[in-house]
């Protein structure tokens, strides 16, 4: 019984930390797209439209 409760919490634990690692990995992307699209030149107005258009997704 025991060891079916550790191999339980085995999944959910690995399932856990790839929900963090997907979540973590959004949140850069939304910090560092527009940073890099500010320096490669981009108008601010399609800065804006693309990071907008990104929450639909």
């Amino acid at each position: 019984m025991t060891q079916n409760v550790r191999e339980v919490l085995a999944s959910v634990k690995s399932l856990l930390v790839g929900t963090v690692a997907f979540t973590a990995g959004n949140s850069l992307l939304g910090v560092v797209l527009p940073l890099r699209m500010e320096a490669a030149g981009y108008p601010v107005a399609l800065i804006g439209a693309i990071m907008a258009e990104q929450g639909w997704f």
